[in-house]
């Protein structure tokens, strides 16, 4: 009798998340997005001494849905088709790149598209209401990647501005200015420690550990000229996970990932602060841990919320689990990519500063000694270090850098140099 109430019990506590996660899929409230067009610009401006005009919309986006939605890319369309024009999709009022878009529930944010005018001078504002705009967006939530199609028509839209907006100045100057990318040392030093920040080029999947090797060697070179005091100092150089994860190609755009029945199922049971909310970051999860693992830390995770204890999922599933990033999360390119925990880091951070140390030599820079500490780190004061070349000084490390000196992804300072 005892052994077929264990058989019944071990039986639905397998089942268990699978009746929890079908109830999430068919009654879980998801995105819902609003569009509305808010304001239209005619405007003309001068780019090479030239004078041309720009069609400009401003369009709101809402999230009335109750879970977030992450958008990918919105791509206009200023139709009938008879105009030759280049267009632009732009959400971050700095430059012409569309970075993903997190929109919260309840949440709204202003998007422009900008369609330059290549011939069509004389084109005025009546000209203007022959036209309608139509709108493409691929976001996902969280189901898969699809589509929302959206028109405006300009035919009953009567006040038209032809002043350019604000936000957009610095965006119209870089259609024909653009300061090329270079090293640079951002001082963030406090009464305790030293703390300078290398911001770097933008470092993609198709660069590998020498090409970072070579841009610390110039990052401590360029700390060197400006700082002796560093000479027979200890350097603790931190280096944000993400970008060791990008240079050991665990980097995978959301459009290349197949996701699959389980992961879009089980994504249901992770809340939206969660990358695992996202069936693309969690199929990469599963296939990473394998699928036992999972579930069994699924199980754990139920648990662990009957006796409201937290955490019990990730302590099955292990660091990979964790520390994946879903689109939106890392710096651009890489906000449309899901990006895995490093590989092995601790062994890593052994290897490279062996290397790095081999690198400085060659150099002539023989009177520093380093230490490598691979660093996941945000604006919560939280601070994991993956992996380490001297696990004594963690501590310290995660102390320093509890005020997160590396900044938001867009600063581009995934490198910071630690002295005392």
């Amino acid at each position: 009798m005892l052994f077929f109430i264990f058989i019944l019990v071990f039986s639905l506590l397998l089942l268990t998340p699978f009746i929890i996660v079908f109830f999430l899929y068919f009654f879980r409230k998801n995105s819902k997005l609003k569009i509305s067009l808010n304001k239209v610009f005619l405007i003309n401006y001068i780019e090479s001494d030239k004078n041309k005009k720009a069609i400009i919309f401003e369009v709101l986006l809402k999230n009335e849905g109750l879970f977030h939605a992450i958008i990918l890319d919105i791509i206009p369309y200023l139709n009938p088709p008879s105009l030759n024009y280049f267009k632009l999709s732009i959400n971050n009022f700095s430059n012409t790149y569309f970075d993903t878009l997190i929109l919260k529930k309840d949440k709204e944010h202003k998007v422009y598209f900008v369609f330059i005018l290549k011939d069509f001078y004389n084109f005025d504002i009546q000209d203007l209401k022959n036209f309608y705009l139509s709108l493409n967006i691929l976001y996902y939530d969280l189901k898969p990647i699809r589509n929302l199609y959206k028109e405006f028509s300009l035919k009953d839209f009567n006040k038209i501005d032809t002043n350019l907006p604000k936000e957009l100045e610095n965006v119209f100057k870089s259609f024909y200015y653009q300061e090329k990318e270079k090293l640079e040392i951002i001082d963030k030093s406090n009464d305790k420690m030293k703390i300078y920040c290398l911001k770097t080029p933008i470092i993609t999947h198709f660069e590998n550990e020498e090409y970072l090797i070579n841009l610390i060697t110039e990052g401590i070179k360029l700390l060197k000229s400006r700082n002796n005091r560093l000479n027979n100092n200890k350097l603790l150089i931190s280096i944000a996970e993400s970008l060791v994860a990008i240079i050991q190609k665990r980097a995978f755009n959301v459009f290349s990932i197949e996701t699959n029945f389980i992961s879009e199922l089980f994504n249901h049971y992770f809340n939206e602060d969660s990358s695992l909310s996202s069936s693309y970051a969690l199929t990469k999860v599963i296939q990473e841990i394998g699928f036992i693992r999972f579930y069994i830390g699924i199980i754990a995770g139920i648990i662990g919320k009957f006796l409201k204890r937290s955490g019990w999922f990730y302590v099955i599933a292990g660091r990979k689990a964790a520390a994946v990033d879903d689109a939106g999360g890392t710096i651009r390119p890489y906000d449309k990519y899901v990006v895995l925990a490093p590989d092995n880091p601790k062994k890593w951070a052994i290897n490279f500063k062996n290397k790095l140390i081999s690198k400085l030599v060659e150099n002539g820079i023989k009177d520093i000694q380093i230490d490598i500490f691979v660093v996941d780190a945000n604006d919560l004061g939280k601070v994991d270090i993956l992996g380490s070349s001297n696990k004594e000084l963690n501590n310290l490390v995660i102390t320093n850098l509890k005020s997160n000196p590396q900044g938001n992804d867009d600063q581009q300072t995934p490198i910071v140099f630690l002295s005392n």
